[in-house]
């Protein structure tokens, strides 16, 4: 069970909400979050569907939350209308997820940004470490078919379905990219982490960004 489906069932068990529809990709997840809403008594406030059934769902709800969810969906724009679609009056929408290029296909600009950080960093940080580039399609899908698979849709997609949202942007392009097969190598508190997060602050504000928090109320 992924730390999402994890996040849900505690807010359950904190009385934060009442129900949960949790929609999961693979029938194990679903397994998993079931055992797992059962040990923390709030089985019967937890309805698991897998994601090739969710467009069926008609009921309206109070929330609709999608963290680090919404870019494994096949198409983003139809997920964000559902989404307002099953959204009561005044209900909530949120979002906390990967918004940066669809399948991973980094842009030249992100790539440029990330080798040259790397290029900067001590060389036993780099050990053994190649440079950053960009997966083929071919190899994506044959990881996760469902990884990244329309998140370059995501942005568009929510200020078209809900014109009063609010998009804060988060970053991505070192804390995720540059970082990703090294950052165990980097001391907690260290100078080149803080500079790393400067770094990528400051890019998040030139608009390179993989990640976004949303909220809109319908």
């Amino acid at each position: 069970m992924r730390r999402r489906a994890k996040r849900a069932l505690s807010l359950l068990q904190a009385g934060l909400v009442e129900h949960f529809t949790l929609i999961e990709i693979a029938d194990e997840r679903i397994n998993a979050g079931r055992a797992r809403a059962q040990q923390l008594g709030v089985s019967e406030r937890a309805t698991f569907i897998p994601t090739s059934k969710y467009l069926s769902i008609s009921d309206q709800y109070g929330l609709v939350y999608w963290n680090n969810s919404l870019h494994h969906m096949p198409d983003c724009t139809a997920a964000v209308e559902w989404s307002a679609e099953r959204l009561a009056c005044n209900g909530l929408f949120a979002m906390d997820d990967f918004i940066g290029p669809s399948r991973f296909q980094w842009t030249e600009r992100m790539l440029d940004y990330c080798n040259t950080f790397r290029r900067n960093l001590p060389s036993e940080v780099l050990a053994g470490a190649k440079p950053v580039t960009r997966p083929t399609i071919e190899r994506m899908l044959d990881v996760d078919p469902s990884e990244a698979a329309d998140s370059s849709s995501i942005v568009p997609a929510l200020k078209s379905v809900f014109p009063r949202v609010d998009i804060a942007f988060t970053g991505g392009t070192i804390y995720h990219l540059a970082l990703n097969d090294i950052l165990a190598k980097i001391q907690d508190e260290s100078q080149e982490l803080k500079a790393a997060l400067m770094i990528d602050d400051a890019l998040s504000l030139m608009g390179e960004n993989h990640y976004a928090v949303a909220l809109s109320v319908q």
